[in-house]
């Protein structure tokens, strides 16, 4: 295992098959030390101007992070190496972030992973400008946040706050993302009963409701254009009408946009 964690560092000028189908192959969970040994040389390849370099990281770190668990914290410490240089504003592209947010769609969602995820991408998300990476990003919120709305897990204030925010960014593109993230993760959701989906939901409702009139009003002139209103329009029609909980508010709403 040593050895081929050594020669992982230069696994990008060898046969990456072989490296991959070595680890998929590998039956144990990878331990700390060796998570280390390979993860580095996988994210330092994710910065390579060669496509190939850095499709065969991505494949590489998602076969690794299928062999990681909660227990030995393999799944945090790696989140967190993987958001380190975004976070930093170190990255050295938007190739490279592409590969980095695309390996950050791979993180399963989990106790130690959803709450960095949820707390980290807002920003990142915000100064983004590449589409593929916005689009990776989004991705990403939304599978995560879904993981903590459905454990009752209730959002910090600042995560809330930047999302309902962003709900009304004057970029179409980020403004887009955000929508795309929230419908998708809260139509996700089996119930809605819980008390951390209850407070995210009526901290966005009223930006919902305010696209709605918009969309309705002007749907080629909206920012994000017609997105929002059609997730808007689902979300009130769908799940949360099904609550029971903002019938009376929705169907108020809809009259008015009708």
């Amino acid at each position: 295992m040593l050895s081929c964690t050594r020669r992982a560092s230069t696994f990008s000028h060898l046969d990456s098959v072989v490296i991959c189908e070595f680890f998929r192959a590998y039956p144990s969970p990878l331990q700390q030390d060796a998570l280390k040994r390979i993860l580095t040389p996988t994210l330092n390849c994710s910065k390579s101007s060669n496509a190939v370099v850095r499709s065969n990281a991505i494949e590489l770190f998602k076969i690794i992070v299928s062999k990681l668990g909660e227990k030995h914290g393999g799944l945090q410490s790696t989140v967190a190496e993987v958001l380190s240089l975004p976070k930093a504003g170190k990255t050295i592209g938007p190739d490279h972030r592409v590969a980095l947010y695309t390996m950050l769609q791979a993180l399963p969602p989990s106790p130690t992973t959803s709450p960095e995820v949820i707390s980290s991408v807002p920003a990142l998300l915000i100064k983004e400008t590449s589409d593929p990476a916005i689009a990776a990003l989004g991705s990403a919120l939304s599978s995560h946040l879904s993981h903590q709305l459905r454990g009752n897990e209730p959002l910090p204030a600042p995560v809330a706050n930047s999302i309902v925010k962003e709900l009304a960014n004057t970029k179409p593109l980020i403004r887009r993302a955000f929508y795309s993230a929230i419908g998708s993760a809260i139509w996700s959701l089996d119930s809605l009963e819980t008390e951390a989906s209850t407070a995210l939901i009526k901290a966005i409702l009223p930006a919902l409701e305010t696209s709605l009139k918009s969309v309705s009003a002007n749907p080629i002139g909206a920012t994000a254009g017609p997105l929002e209103g059609f997730i808007g329009i689902s979300l009130l029609l769908g799940p949360l009408k099904r609550t029971g909980k903002h019938g009376n508010s929705s169907s108020s709403r809809l009259k008015e946009c009708n």
